[in-house]
């Protein structure tokens, strides 16, 4: 990114430009307004910073003649030694977007200008990405709306005329333009509709209905925004752009929480299911049973002589094998099976819909996939011993899990690298 410095003075200009280049920008400095408009034609400018003063011309009258040419969208942010209210009232008047004294530039400060402008730019970014709807019985607004997008770049748009044509679209679309009176069907009535189908869509209203009731029943039916016509194509993209950011910093959190939940659920070493949450599953899978009336079988196990395999290779080794194991596990066992770390070198297997026999095979098939592994830093292989028992109708989950733990007892008595059943 590019940002272009107007500044007659050598020193600002080479405070701005540390701070530019720190940030990993490329920095164009310039002080006068022909120049500018020079460097404006050379190459793409993503900021503009304007002193008040400049070189024979003043930054307003730079601005004033940046407003009138194709550089328009450009933002500009104002740094001066000027502490006036009016004449900040002016700029703000000509469409800057900051107004920074020069007693107070840091490196804080514009950094903070500029962390916004690339938030800005991943917003335009996002706005490209999405699909839009525009639902208006008026060729004319139906029109306008799609060339203020166009203007913006924005291609991914479909048009419709009749609710009932929107309604049966077979796709989705993240943005909705409805107006509010159609033949047919009220917009009121075509947001619940939309809203039922998607309730995370942007749905911006567009009338020129003025009626505070009615504004407000749109909104509570599940509009975003209201827009009365005729709008504004800034107040327009404005509108837009604020409702857009609200939809992606909602998705952003739905997505973290997602990664919370499964962060909740896993065990951070194996990154399969923790102790909890594995007898979470295998409460509720007998609780299914207890409905369905179906089989349940579950296999805990053992890592056979684990201990010395870390006072042999050291913990690291032994944190590669529960890993490994793990890993092993999940690449055998069926899909519908769940598969969890129960505690050190302990797993459980909750294996729904098998009775002791099919789950006894599916243990030899495991057994054989860790028989032939090669695990690492231990030549001589891993072995373990388990326990299997298939659920008798009657036990909850504590119950199952200690007869499986009596039968794994006994297997490690009886020699280790076996499973009982």
């Amino acid at each position: 990114m590019t940002v272009l410095h107007l500044e007659r003075s050598p020193f600002f200009q080479k405070i701005v430009k540390e701070i530019c280049i720190f940030k990993g920008f490329c920095y164009r400095g310039s002080s006068s307004v022909a120049e500018a408009f020079t460097v404006l034609e050379e190459e793409p400018i993503k900021l503009i910073l304007t002193s008040k003063e400049l070189d024979k011309e003043s930054g307003e009258d730079f601005i004033l003649q940046l407003n009138e040419s194709r550089h328009k969208e450009i933002p500009v942010i104002v740094i001066t030694s000027e502490d006036s209210l009016k004449v900040r009232q002016r700029f703000f008047s000509l469409g800057v977007a900051d107004y920074i004294l020069k007693k107070h530039l840091s490196s804080e400060r514009l950094s903070a200008c500029i962390d916004e402008l690339t938030r800005q730019d991943n917003l335009n970014t996002e706005m490209l990405r999405l699909n839009y709807a525009i639902l208006d019985d008026s060729n004319v607004s139906r029109d306008i709306i799609a060339s203020t997008l166009a203007a913006q770049g924005i291609k991914q748009v479909t048009l419709f005329s009749a609710p009932q044509d929107l309604l049966a679209y077979d796709g989705d679309f993240e943005v909705y333009f409805i107006d509010m009176v159609m033949p047919g069907m009220s917009g009121e009535e075509v947001i619940r509709n939309l809203r039922r189908k998607n309730k995370k869509a942007v749905i911006i209203t567009i009338s020129s209905i003025s009626n505070l009731k009615t504004i407000s029943q749109v909104l509570n039916v599940g509009a975003n925004d209201y827009v009365p016509k005729p709008f504004s194509s800034d107040v327009f993209l404005e509108r837009l752009k604020a409702n857009i950011r609200t939809y992606t910093l909602l998705n952003v959190l739905e997505e973290k929480n997602r990664e919370l939940e499964r962060l909740s659920i896993t065990d951070g070493l194996t990154k399969v299911f923790n102790h909890r949450h594995i007898l979470q599953i295998l409460t509720a899978e007998i609780e299914q049973r207890l409905i369905k009336k179906s089989d349940l079988s579950i296999l805990l196990i053992d890592i056979d002589f684990f201990k010395t395999i870390n006072d042999r290779y050291g913990h690291l080794v032994g944190d590669e094998v529960l890993v490994a194991l793990a890993q092993v596990f999940l690449t055998v066992i069926p899909e519908d099976s769940f598969f969890g770390r129960y505690g050190g070198e302990e797993f459980l297997l909750v294996m729904p819909g098998r009775n002791r026999d099919k789950a006894v095979l599916i243990s030899q098939a495991i057994s054989s996939a860790v028989a032939q592994y090669s695990f690492p830093g231990v030549p001589e292989g891993v072995t373990f011993s388990g326990g299997i028992v298939e659920w008798d109708n009657e036990e909850d989950s504590g119950s199952i899990i200690r007869k499986a733990d009596d039968l794994l007892y006994r297997a490690k008595e009886e020699g280790r690298n076996r499973i009982l059943s």
